[in-house]
């Protein structure tokens, strides 16, 4: 089964669907946007030409993503909360993560892991 490629909405930054999704078999037409994403067995790379081209250095690699227009019902207080420093995907002590087992994406544009 084909990866799905998960960003920020590069296409449209305005959007209240922050979140992009898209098969890794299709180019950025492909891509769907979405208020919240949850996502298994991620890898954080770096974007494809097409992407760079609108500004979008970093994407998700999964095994599956979902997107919603619901929020997670995953409680916040047991995510690890990430935030993107320009160049890596960082937690709260700075350090870089390149992998979790789950991401959740939410609308209001925050992002936590859960292993």
């Amino acid at each position: 089964m084909a990866k799905q490629i998960v960003s920020a909405n590069y296409l449209d930054r305005e959007s209240s669907k922050k979140w992009l999704i898209r098969s890794e078999e299709q180019g950025i037409e492909g891509a769907q946007a979405f208020e919240s994403v949850e996502a298994t067995g991620v890898v954080f790379t770096a974007s494809s030409a097409d992407e760079e081209g609108f500004g979008c250095s970093m994407v998700a690699v999964c095994d599956t993503a979902v997107g919603s227009s619901q929020p997670s019902k995953r409680e916040p207080k047991y995510g690890k909360r990430l935030r993107f420093d320009g160049f890596d995907f960082v937690d709260k002590k700075g350090d870089v993560v390149e992998r979790c087992n789950c991401l959740v994406l939410n609308a209001d544009g925050s992002m936590l892991t859960y292993d």
